[in-house]
């Protein structure tokens, strides 16, 4: 089930104008990935933000 899905989104994200108003948000496009890779990169982004929010005090 989990393949299916990440193969519809996959197909989905890679349309063209999808990809535009992605990147008109202000947003990277990155390639696709499997699950597990996905979450190791929002892990590493997590982690690479993390002291920036903690020095300027930022809350959700």
């Amino acid at each position: 089930m989990v393949q299916k899905i990440q193969a519809a989104v996959n197909k989905a994200a890679a349309a063209p104008k999808v990809q535009e108003r992605i990147i008109g948000l202000g947003f990277e496009t990155v390639p696709a990935q499997s699950p597990a890779q996905l979450g190791q990169a929002l892990r590493t982004e997590f982690d690479r933000n993390a002291g920036i929010v903690r020095t300027y005090h930022i809350q959700p």
